[in-house]
């Protein structure tokens, strides 16, 4: 299944990992460079907030845009002696952005390495760049062409509130968004012993007590590194900042319905295991500390083992999954309608609807098109029992939530046509005929009430209108069962009643 292939493909970036590591290392005249690799590998391979990345299918991107990045990286290094391995690092630049659009930091991460290491900077580096460039442009144009809005980062775009001023204090907010939600990448890179999968607000408080002192440390550290010659470090630093640039900004842009994510670490995760594997590794050439290096190492990495199986028992289902996430969130409403799904697909139904009602308190957080989700979901599992009463009840409290949902719509749709074929009231008939015609003014391609609408049609006796709506249901890709109704009612006879 796709767990397997994310361990696989996961491995396979770790082994990709070590030997751009490897490369890394010689071109900064690394001795060793090889063991200090090897550590740094295994730190990589093991780091707890690695978890979410393979056991999610949803992390797959992130596994496939970094294995295709060092991939890119080993051949952007091999193309300084033998020129035709640039074709490979642009084909491997590309499947990474393909994959997750993270991949972008290649350009920027290459860029760092060759300044850090202080190479030639002629016609064929400048070529590379260029050519870097274009395929950056092209992505870029391919991407948003995919895109009819892109989020507004000032102005109310903001995860948590506070980029939504006006002018200077807007931007203001939004750099205060960056920095803390990079603090807290970086304190989950040094702590990677609490996990949360889901994040709805990047953590304020304490972090905004921190944060400016941090960033003063960082810039006299990276300034201090590069006077000593310290180049492996200083490169580390920057690999992480410039990779974790990304999910930082989905942080800042309301894109997600979580500011913070762990699989979002993954390929920033580099930069971390690179530079711990080479201070331990320089600790290690020092005799006089080379067992109590060896033994943090030890505990270090069997900590991240140990933690990697706990981690990975709660990832085992949905509903061990969002059981633990609505008890670490507990005031978040999102997390506790989807444990209400899991309940739900468990046969747990009773569980369900109290898990369904908590996240519907006020006193919870959530978006009024979330509240409308979670009350269609409640009204579906009394629709299934027969409470056809009150199953209407619920999908008409998920159109006063969000009245341009078209999925309320469209449900309100299906129990009025359910109310009418029971109680056999035509009146039902034609109020489904109107909230489905609703649906379809705010979704244009769901099939589904394309059908409905086909079945209702054919009902009140109008066969033409039957069949065009058939025809629409099967043009937007309707498939299955519900494609052979849509063919029945093609075949039907133009005649009155059928």
């Amino acid at each position: 299944g796709y767990h397997l292939s994310n361990i696989v493909y996961n491995s396979l970036a770790v082994v990709a990992f070590y030997i751009l590591v490897v490369m890394i290392l010689t071109g900064l005249g690394v001795r060793g460079g090889i063991y200090a690799a090897g550590i740094s590998g295994v730190l990589y391979a093991l780091h707890p907030m690695h978890v979410e990345s393979v056991s999610w299918i949803a992390g797959r991107t992130d596994i496939l845009s970094g294995l295709f990045l060092y991939i890119a990286f080993i051949f952007h290094i091999k193309s300084m002696r033998q020129g035709w391995y640039l074709v490979v690092a642009v084909v491997m630049f590309y499947m990474s952005m393909l994959s997750k659009e993270v991949g972008v930091v290649f350009v920027l991460m290459v860029v760092g390495y060759d300044v850090v290491r202080g190479g030639k900077w002629g016609r064929g580096e400048v070529g590379r760049y260029v050519l870097y460039g274009v395929v950056l442009g092209l992505y870029l144009y391919i991407w948003g062409r995919g895109y009819e809005n892109v989020p507004a980062v000032v102005g109310g775009g903001v995860v948590s509130g506070e980029g939504g001023g006006e002018g200077v204090l807007g931007y203001v907010g939004v750099l205060g968004v960056m920095m803390r939600s990079y603090m807290y990448y970086a304190w989950k890179m040094v702590w990677p012993y609490e996990f949360n999968a889901f994040i709805s607000e990047v953590p304020g408080g304490e972090w905004l007590e921190v944060m400016g002192l941090v960033v003063v440390v960082v810039m006299v550290a990276g300034y201090w590194l590069w006077r000593r010659g310290e180049r492996v470090v200083l490169y580390g630093m920057c690999w992480m900042v410039l990779a974790l640039g990304p999910g930082v900004l989905v942080s800042v842009m309301s894109i997600s319905s979580t500011a913070l994510a762990e699989r979002y670490m993954y390929i920033g995760l580099g930069g971390y295991a690179l530079v711990c594997g080479y201070v331990f590794w320089r600790g290690i050439e020092l005799e006089s500390i080379r067992v109590w290096v060896l033994m943090v190492m030890v505990v270090v990495m069997g900590s991240y083992l140990a933690f990697d199986a706990q981690r990975q028992l709660v990832w085992r289902n949905d509903l061990t999954f969002w059981k633990a996430a609505s008890e670490i969130n507990s005031t978040d409403a999102l997390p506790h309608s989807n444990l209400g799904v899991a309940l739900s697909n468990s046969g747990y139904k009773k569980e369900a609807i109290l898990e369904y009602k908590l996240a519907l308190s006020p006193t919870l957080k959530d978006t009024d098109r979330g509240r409308s989700g979670t009350a269609i979901n409640l009204g579906i599992i009394y629709m299934d029992e027969g409470s056809y009463e009150q199953a209407e009840k619920w999908f008409l409290l998920a159109h006063e939530y969000d009245k341009n949902y078209g999925k309320a719509l469209y449900h309100l749709g299906l129990i009025n046509y359910i109310k009418a074929e029971v109680t056999g009231n035509q009146n039902s008939y034609q109020i489904a005929e109107y909230y489905l015609i609703e649906t379809l003014k705010r979704y244009r391609s769901y099939a589904k009430a394309n059908l409905l609408l086909a079945e209702i049609y054919l009902i009140l006796g109008d066969t033409d209108s039957a069949k065009n709506q058939a025809k629409i249901a099967i043009k937007r890709g309707l498939s299955g069962t519900l494609k052979q109704q849509a063919l029945k009612i093609l075949h039907v006879d133009d005649k009155p009643g059928n």
